[in-house]
């Protein structure tokens, strides 16, 4: 990105992050459900060995397109 491009103000910084975050999530999406179940066993799987030793704490994951929604972001 060319520095004449980049968002300069709080609204454009705001529409640059919403469009940024918006291709990820499209690319989730487009993805087969069967395949998409199949990886989110496999992330599950790979978290859960970080989170079973944490099982007497409060742990907290956050979806940063799901937290956007909520806090404004």
């Amino acid at each position: 990105m060319e520095a004449r491009d980049r968002p300069n103000s709080p609204a454009q910084i705001f529409a640059w992050r919403k469009e940024v975050r918006a291709r990820p999530i499209a690319d989730r999406l487009s993805i087969d459900p069967a395949n998409r179940r199949q990886y989110a066993g496999k992330i599950a799987l790979y978290l859960s060995r970080f989170i079973e030793p944490l099982s007497k704490r409060t742990v907290i994951f956050i979806c940063h397109f799901a937290a956007s929604q909520i806090f404004g972001l």
